[in-house]
């Protein structure tokens, strides 16, 4: 990729311990969004039904 107006000397380099997940003493959390107001919205229903 082509980025002329990033100087990628200036980023540092990532570590492998840096990009590796760390262990969760929960289960994985899920945000799930839905972006409509009406009164019926399916978005909005099956958001519901999935939580």
């Amino acid at each position: 990729m082509l980025l002329p107006n990033i100087d990628l000397d200036l980023l540092p380099t990532p570590s492998f311990e840096q990009v590796q997940a760390k262990p969760l003493n929960h289960p994985p959390r899920i945000l799930l969004m839905y972006g409509s107001n009406r009164e019926r919205s399916y978005s909005r229903l099956a958001v519901q039904e999935a939580g």
